[in-house]
């Protein structure tokens, strides 16, 4: 288990993932684990770059492959192109070019992606999983304890654990 919490204002602000990081531009799309078969697939979408990286980290670390997109729109087009969906939608509302709520609109009109379950980690207030508008599988605000993030993980991808 991972304490602590991660920041929207910095980097990171706990004691595992203190310090910078800098991913190539490259990596910073996607990951496939290395020497695993398929660990489940967690697509982040959030506009701010450093809070994308520090997200991709935790994920990476805890064993999962991950997509990262910076915007809803960007989100949906790599929906949409790749071949194996996300086992899991981590989703901030408080983006440009399209925001959270109409990429959940979006999404829950494609049966395909509808049914994949989609946390929300945002600072906007008053959003929760009973929103009825979103009708989210869970939701966590900024920022986030680790703790709460890695038991969202357990709870949403079924027989998932860390490998950590």
């Amino acid at each position: 288990m991972h304490a602590g919490r991660l920041s929207v204002e910095g980097w990171l602000a706990t004691q595992r993932y203190v310090g910078s990081y800098q991913s190539p531009e490259s990596s910073e799309t996607s990951h496939v684990g290395a020497g695993r078969t398929k660990p489940p697939l967690v697509m982040v979408i959030d506009d701010d770059r450093s809070i994308r990286e520090a997200l991709t980290m935790v994920f990476e670390d805890l064993g999962l492959d991950w997509v990262a997109a910076s915007n809803g729109a960007d989100a949906l087009k790599k929906l949409r192109d790749e071949s194996r969906l996300p086992d899991l939608i981590v989703l901030d509302l408080m983006m440009p070019i399209m925001n959270g709520w109409d990429f959940r609109a979006e999404q829950l009109a494609n049966p395909a992606f509808a049914r994949i379950p989609t946390l929300v980690l945002t600072a906007a207030p008053n959003v929760g999983p009973d929103n009825s508008d979103l009708r989210v599988s869970y939701s966590l605000r900024k920022p986030v304890d680790l703790d709460l993030l890695q038991k969202a993980l357990e709870d949403l991808i079924p027989g998932w654990r860390p490998t950590a």
